[in-house]
C-alpha cells in the first residue's frame, strides 16, 4: 500500500484516504416517526425558532400514542424535528437518520412477539388439547 504524507508530516495509506460510506437507515412513508415528524414541521410556528404550540403539542402526543409510540418516544420525535428546525438542517435524509435512533411503534411487524401473546397462544393450545381429549375420553367410556 503506497504511503503518502499529510500536510502535518504523518504517513496516510490510500485506505485512510478513502471517503467513508455511511449508510443511514431509511423510514418508510407509513413509519409512525415520520409520519409525526411531517406532521410535527407543519404544526411549527415561527421559523427557525421552531415554536410548538402547547395546544398543537397535545394533539401532535395524541396522534403519536395512536400510531402506537410510547410517550418518552413521541417526545423525542418531537425534540429532534424542532432541534434540526432551529439548527436551520432542511434535509431529509440528515432527519430520518436521526429519528432512526427513536424506537419504532408497538404495533411494528418487524418486533416479536409479546411474551404476554406467547402466553396466550400456549394457554389456548393446551385448552384445546385438553378438549380434545375430554371428547375422545367421553366416546371412549360411551361406546
Amino acid at each position: 500500500m503506497p504511503m503518502l504524507r499529510a500536510a502535518n508530516g504523518l504517513r496516510l495509506t490510500d485506505a485512510m484516504r478513502a471517503p467513508r460510506v455511511v449508510c443511514r437507515p431509511a423510514l418508510a412513508a407509513d413509519d409512525a416517526r415520520w409520519v409525526l415528524a411531517s406532521r410535527t414541521l407543519d404544526a411549527l410556528d415561527g421559523g427557525s425558532a421552531a415554536v410548538l404550540p402547547p395546544e398543537r403539542r397535545q394533539k401532535l402526543n395524541a396522534l403519536g400514542r395512536h400510531l402506537g409510540l410510547r410517550p418518552f418516544d413521541v417526545s423525542l420525535v418531537l425534540a429532534i424535528v424542532q432541534d434540526q428546525a432551529r439548527c436551520g438542517g432542511d434535509s431529509r435524509s440528515e432527519l430520518a437518520s436521526r429519528l432512526a435512533m427513536v424506537p419504532g411503534a408497538a404495533g411494528a411487524s418487524s418486533e416479536a412477539p409479546s411474551e404476554r401473546a406467547w402466553w396466550a397462544a400456549w394457554i389456548a393450545a393446551t385448552l384445546v388439547l385438553a378438549a380434545v381429549l375430554t371428547g375422545a375420553a367421553a366416546a371412549w367410556l360411551g361406546g
